[in-house]
């Protein structure tokens, strides 16, 4: 069975202009090498999941194993055969592309976890303020891959953002990688719906923060060939055998009493509501539709983060109690708006500044606008229409298009929607309930709102049927 890499290459294809089969062979031919400081806290962690993530993609792969345990190599070695044992990890250096995860200067691009976030250097000073956890892992393997991407594909320079310096907290939103204290121990009853290219993410990062409780997985689907490449879970035989996805996602959490339905949400529905399954306080959601995120508000939860990548958009939207739902984030349309018409009813911009995708977004262009689509699109000027069209697309809702993403994209919005758990379990409270990005362009360019209700939504003319739903639910749950 051999890996299938049409994805990343289709990506790399629309962000640099040139034909697939030549993209596919540009990547198949370059060469990435990784090395690591072992002794760096959440180093080798974030080293495990960036060469998982590596060996996802039709790259020559290397591992610098010099200070690394013999047995931690061995076993990443093995890690990656199981997903492509047709490019085995190659242990030495390589010339050509090269990042390390550690302070020291042995590649161009550095990058170091930091508590919850991540730090990114090709030139300068570089140091560690904390311990990392699983989440900052996570995130930093993911920009690592991001940027090692942007150079293998040559990605035109309207449709990214070179990164040269970068802190990111995805807890805090900001470059503040100190500010958000350490996550004591908790006991949760949560539920994770969809097991797709965020949901395995998303597990992964959960299987190491300090969590315990009972989760709720919910997903229909078998693991498949396709899923190999796009996935942060799963082998080759997993796809052989067509293992269940929310198997691989239980065995990801191990903190948890996991309770797995491998059937569709609305199916849940009644058996949460006649007590054969838990009824989850907090969902986490990676869903590739409108119907399916409908379908999980149903359940309403106190809170549902929902973590979305399409292409290279990502983003969260988070609906708690009294505030805008997955209907009203992405209510469903009768009027047959095209999508250059719902991008000039989000923007405010014209059809003519919208309808050329390679011209760059200028200052002048915000001149007539009010403040508040002027803050929408300040962090994208000097960025090609095109990609701004993809991030403001995400945020209306889009036309219910599914467009796969590469696992770097969708372990960004991943790291979102678990920072945005976190950040509730700390108790901050003074986040926007909708933030989104283009992966190419990077998160110091996020646009964060706060999206009101609809008046006319389900959530607001049935408030009382709803919160009579949640008491029931709540009752029938029995403890874990």
């Amino acid at each position: 069975m051999t890996l299938e890499h049409s994805r990343a290459a289709r990506l790399a294809a629309r962000a640099s202009g040139r034909n697939e089969s030549e993209l596919e062979r540009r990547l198949s031919d370059t060469s990435v090498t990784v090395s690591v400081d072992p002794n760096l806290p959440g180093g080798l962690d974030a080293a495990r999941i960036l060469v998982e993530t590596l060996r996802r993609q039709p790259l020559q792969l290397h591992l610098d194993e010099a200070g690394l345990p013999e047995q931690w190599v061995a076993e990443t070695g093995m890690a990656c055969a199981a997903i492509d044992d047709s490019r085995p990890l190659v242990v030495g250096r390589a010339n050509g592309l090269a990042v390390h995860i550690g302070v020291e200067e042995r590649a161009s691009l550095r990058v170091i976890p930091d508590g919850y976030g991540a730090r990114l250097r090709r030139t300068g000073g570089l140091r560690q303020s904390r311990a990392a956890n699983g989440l900052g892992a996570m995130f930093t393997a993911a920009l690592a891959a991001a940027e090692l991407f942007k150079d293998a594909a040559e990605v035109l320079p309207t449709r990214q953002v070179r990164q040269q310096r970068l802190d990111f907290c995805p807890v805090t939103l900001s470059g503040d990688l100190e500010s958000a204290p350490e996550l004591a121990s908790t006991t949760l009853e949560v539920g994770l719906v969809g097991v797709g290219a965020v949901g395995t993410a998303t597990a992964r990062i959960l299987g190491t923060l300090p969590l315990t409780g009972r989760v709720l997985l919910i997903d229909p689907e078998q693991y498949a060939l396709e899923n190999l490449g796009t996935y942060s879970l799963g082998t080759r035989i997993d796809a052989e055998t067509g293992r269940s996805k929310v198997a691989l996602a239980t065995d990801a959490l191990e903190n948890f009493n996991a309770v797995p339905f491998a059937g569709r949400v609305e199916d849940a529905l009644g058996l949460i509501d006649s007590g054969q399954l838990p009824w989850p306080r907090v969902v986490l959601s990676g869903l590739d539709s409108v119907a399916a995120r409908h379908a999980t508000q149903s359940l309403w939860p106190d809170e549902l983060i929902d973590a979305a990548s399409g292409d290279t958009a990502l983003g969260i939207h988070e609906a708690r109690d009294g505030g805008a739902c997955m209907m009203c984030f992405f209510p469903l349309r009768a009027d047959g708006a095209s999508a250059l018409t719902r991008l000039v009813d989000a923007t405010h911009l014209t059809p003519a500044q919208l309808a050329d995708g390679d011209r760059l977004l200028a200052e002048e262009d915000l001149d007539d606008l009010d403040e508040e689509h002027r803050e929408l699109l300040r962090p994208h000027i000097g960025i090609a229409v095109c990609g701004l069209a993809k991030a403001i697309d995400l945020t209306v809702g889009g036309d219910d298009r599914y467009l796969p993403s590469v696992p770097f994209v969708s372990q960004q919005a991943a790291s979102l929607g678990v920072g945005r758990l976190v950040a509730r379990l700390l108790g901050v409270e003074a986040l926007p309930n909708l933030v989104q990005y283009d992966a190419l362009l990077g998160p110091q360019t996020l646009t964060a709102l706060n999206v009101p209700p609809v008046a006319a939504c389900h959530s607001v003319t049935n408030r009382e049927v709803i919160d009579a739903v949640r008491q029931t639910r709540r009752r029938l749950a029995a403890p874990a």
